[in-house]
């Protein structure tokens, strides 16, 4: 983070964004947690705050039609 995202503000993922877009310069474990980071976030929608601020209407509408639970998790 020190080497690649050391002038990026705190908040809103951008950190996490920053990391993505420099994963092929990162060093193998960190890399790895990135792409671990990513795989968790394409599982679970919740997880993605960048879906969730840009879709939240939808997000609610989709999961108040269907209730909590299958279409929501």
């Amino acid at each position: 983070m020190a080497q690649f995202c050391k002038d990026i503000e705190p908040g809103n993922a951008r950190t996490k964004d920053c990391l993505e877009e420099h994963r092929e310069e990162l060093s193998t474990e960190c890399k790895d947690e990135v792409d671990s980071m990513i795989e968790r976030r394409v599982r679970d929608f919740r997880l993605d705050s960048r879906l969730r601020n840009v879709c939240e209407n939808e997000i609610f509408n989709m999961c108040a039609y269907f209730g909590v639970g299958k279409a929501c998790t």
